[in-house]
């Protein structure tokens, strides 16, 4: 699959150390794309103005504004698109119920693949109303 850039795109950038960040397209000239990044990145080097990066390199990216439980449902199925949802998934609150509505924060699903995360805390997760849910 061969995508087609455009100046304005949304766009997961590789990055060495977080894999990829959120950029957006800013110029095109040839197979080198020039990129902003969408927001600052923590716990990256990849912090200077501008990112230059090839057009083959580029993953899309769309606007998520929740973690999504199973990521069969995620816009676009990628492995930036993934790592970001577990991250997202891994930085909100665990339901203290199982029908609270919230996606659980530690596990999560992708086709018949589950994910489990470590949260490194204790969780209301095996309580008798977990079990018997």
């Amino acid at each position: 699959l061969v995508m087609t850039w455009t100046v304005g795109d949304c766009v997961w950038a590789p990055d060495p150390d977080r894999a990829f960040v959120a950029a957006r397209v800013d110029a095109i000239a040839g197979d080198q794309v020039t990129l902003s990044l969408a927001r600052p990145v923590v716990g990256s080097s990849t912090q200077s103005e501008p990112l230059i990066a090839s057009a083959a390199s580029l993953l899309s990216r769309h606007h998520v504004s929740a973690p999504v439980g199973e990521m069969d449902h995620l816009p676009e199925l990628h492995v930036a698109s993934v790592l970001s949802n577990v991250e997202s998934l891994f930085h909100q609150e665990q339901p203290s119920h199982p029908r609270s509505g919230k996606c659980n924060a530690i596990y999560s699903s992708v086709g018949p693949v589950l994910i489990a995360m470590n949260p490194f805390a204790d969780l209301p997760l095996y309580g008798s109303e977990w079990v018997e849910a």
